[in-house]
């Protein structure tokens, strides 16, 4: 009898209470799919692609060929993402680069994929080329990184935590189980170490959209003497040398060619060059082409904004299609 009342229940139920018991719940690295994974180990100091404007001069000074101009009044530093640790390295770092003179320190924050912290150390929601929040309006990502993160917070524990090295080699199912201790999102990190936070969603591999150039303009218009920005994306080579490139073209492109601020931002490790256009990835070439016109482009447009031109980016954008 009790056979058979487990086989009516299971009719009544219908096929798909067996489907969802076989369903394969790991990641697969899609936009649908993406992977949680740990971007840094044991909350540690060390920080990828870490570089200063006083490493690129020191660098630049001695080819002895490249125009290194204004780069010593050019506070700033690019990362890759930092554990919780790693953000205590980055403040004593620009401390000690500017003998204890910065008065503020503004973390600027690149990445248009969900992020956070996962017990002091940083975590990522991955998809393939980076591209978890692809198409989502600014509202959106900070919405969805937000559900996500206080989602997991309510967690005792996680599971199919991936190295970078695992989801590069697509080892979806190779995770482990974390313990859930502490959750938190990098504003709260930012300001824990007395750090301004401001946030660009900045697609990787391709230009920065009008929007985010615009604030990012106004935020550098608004920047007093004695402040110190440091840029970081994932890695700390693409997102983070342009934006580079592109402070350093809004204070320096009236006495240094554009030749020279791209060489001289390349010239320390990862030795990133933002107009080299050629990949082994096909698909990406044709966004890096149109990346190289956008930097060729803002290099234009910051002559303009040091002769005084006060508009928008978007607005003067508009007026020169032509570039």
């Amino acid at each position: 009898m009790h056979i058979k009342k487990l086989f009516c229940l299971l009719l009544l139920a219908g096929p798909w209470q067996f489907a969802l018991a076989n369903v394969n719940t790991a990641c697969n690295g899609t936009q649908q799919k993406p992977c949680v994974v740990q971007d840094t180990k044991n909350n540690t100091r060390e920080l990828k692609n870490w570089r200063t404007s006083n490493m690129l001069q020191k660098a630049a000074a001695k080819t002895k060929k490249l125009n290194t101009a204004g780069l010593d009044n050019l506070w700033m530093s690019t990362s890759g993402a930092a554990s919780i640790n790693g953000f205590t390295a980055i403040v004593v770092n620009i401390q000690n680069t500017t003998d204890n003179k910065v008065k503020k320190i503004i973390d600027v924050d690149l990445r248009q994929e969900s992020h956070g912290y996962l017990n002091n150390d940083a975590i990522s929601l991955a998809a393939e080329n980076n591209w978890g929040n692809l198409g989502k309006t600014r509202k959106q990502v900070f919405n969805d990184e937000k559900k996500w993160l206080k989602d997991l917070s309510k967690d005792a524990t996680i599971t199919d935590v991936l190295t970078p090295a695992q989801f590069k080699a697509k080892q979806f199912q190779q995770g482990t189980t974390l313990q859930i201790k502490t959750v938190k999102n990098e504003k709260e990190v930012a300001e824990s170490r007395k750090m301004q936070y401001f946030r660009l969603t900045v697609t990787d591999h391709m230009a920065p959209t009008d929007g985010d150039v615009d604030r990012f303009v106004e935020l550098v218009r608004k920047t007093k003497p004695g402040t110190w920005l440091h840029f970081h994306c994932l890695a700390g080579d693409e997102r983070g040398t342009t934006f580079m490139v592109m402070y350093d073209m809004l204070h320096n492109a009236d006495k240094v060619s554009l030749e020279d601020i791209i060489k001289r931002e390349a010239a320390v490790a990862p030795y990133y060059n933002v107009l080299k256009t050629d990949s082994p990835d096909a698909n990406k070439v044709p966004l890096y082409q149109k990346r190289a016109l956008f930097i060729r482009k803002f290099y234009v447009f910051s002559q303009a904004y040091l002769n005084g031109y006060i508009e928008k980016w978007s607005t003067w954008s508009d007026k020169h299609h032509d570039l």
